[in-house]
């Protein structure tokens, strides 16, 4: 086993490793936004490459292998082999004149006053960011009259939130047919090559989700106020999840060395 795999795995298991763990950009949690990281390799006089946006919501980066072995990474992103040719990003300009790549299914449509509307498959607007935002706010909540009679349209609706309609890279790709096979031996082939430690953020939100669709004032109370309509909809959401996991599991439940659980308590003053 890699001195990688070693360090993270006596890490989770609570026991000292040969020094902390390093990570940068294996999750949307430790990562790094567009503009950051441009300015970084400028910093670091690294000027190849092309800054790529894999997860379009916050515009974060994909960090490229030449600085994850300058910082000394032990994690990885078990999805990074994917979407790496040139004909799946195309260029766009942020703010303060910062040159990245967005991944050609990302196609906001740009307002008059130069901020940018993302469109659901409806063409309605579900985020915005401002001419000089650094990433995209929701704007469309779903659920935010009231939780429906039932949840036979919940993925519909998750789809209509711009986490669900433009999950991070290559995610976006997880309903073609040949996903799977294609995930597998990229996790395979950077397994061997990087020696550093896999992760596979599964998601798996559980309150997120609930301020997604309803928002967040409206589910925290909802918390209070009306728990059974949150018990029914959490119950929904998991039986959601559990299919997702399922087959991320049968994938690369080998592969992995980490499965990542995201939720956000909205706790954050």
């Amino acid at each position: 086993m890699g001195a990688c795999r070693q360090r993270v795995r006596a890490s989770l298991s609570h026991t000292e490793p040969d020094r902390i763990v390093v990570d940068l950009g294996a999750t949307t949690s430790s990562g790094i936004s567009g503009i950051a990281y441009d300015r970084l390799k400028t910093h670091l006089g690294m000027h190849s490459g092309e800054t790529r946006i894999f997860d379009v919501i916050q515009q974060l980066a994909r960090v490229e292998d030449e600085l994850l072995e300058t910082f000394g990474v032990d994690v990885a992103s078990l999805g990074r082999q994917l979407n790496q040719e040139s004909n799946n990003w195309y260029p766009v300009t942020l703010a303060q004149g910062t040159k990245v790549q967005w991944p050609i299914h990302f196609r906001p449509l740009v307002r008059a006053d130069g901020s940018r509307d993302a469109l659901d498959s409806r063409g309605k607007a579900i985020g915005r960011m401002p001419a000089q935002g650094a990433f995209f706010d929701q704007v469309y909540f779903p659920y935010v009259d009231g939780y429906p009679d039932d949840f036979r349209d919940l993925a519909d609706a998750m789809s209509q939130v711009p986490w669900g309609k433009f999950p991070r890279m290559p995610w976006q790709s997880a309903g073609e047919s040949s996903f799977w096979k294609r995930l597998r031996a990229g996790a395979m082939e950077l397994s061997a090559k990087s020696g550093r430690a896999l992760v596979a953020s599964v998601g798996c939100n559980m309150l997120e989700w609930g301020m997604f669709l309803r928002r967040m004032d409206q589910f925290l109370m909802d918390l209070h106020t009306e728990p059974h309509e949150v018990e029914r909809f959490l119950e929904a959401l998991a039986e959601h999840h559990m299919g997702t996991l399922a087959k991320t599991v049968e994938a690369v439940g080998d592969i992995a060395d980490v499965f990542r659980f995201g939720d956000d308590l909205g706790t954050v003053q």
